[in-house]
């Protein structure tokens, strides 16, 4: 079994079938996307510092979105997909 568990519940077949037939560029998106989202909310951080509850809700969601690009990377690495410029971080 693997080490991440995902809910399947509401998710439908069709998407299923195509993110099965196109895993690699599913999970490298989904990595990039981890990445982004927590980067965009250090940027907020910086923008406005002033602003006390915008800034604190913004490091707690660049801390989960940076945990879930872990997460994200350590599939890749399972499957051998850690290649920089496959996973967009370099041309």
């Amino acid at each position: 079994m693997n080490e991440w568990q995902l809910n399947l519940a509401s998710t439908s077949s069709q998407w299923l079938r195509t993110v099965q037939k196109n895993f690699d560029a599913f999970i490298i998106d989904h990595a990039l996307n981890e990445r982004k989202a927590s980067a965009s909310a250090m940027t907020l951080v910086a923008h406005y510092p002033d602003r006390s509850e915008l800034v604190e809700a913004m490091i707690d969601l660049a801390i989960e979105e940076l945990s879930h690009f872990k997460q994200v990377m350590k599939i890749l690495s399972l499957i051998h997909i850690s290649e920089p410029t496959r996973l967009g971080m370099i041309s």
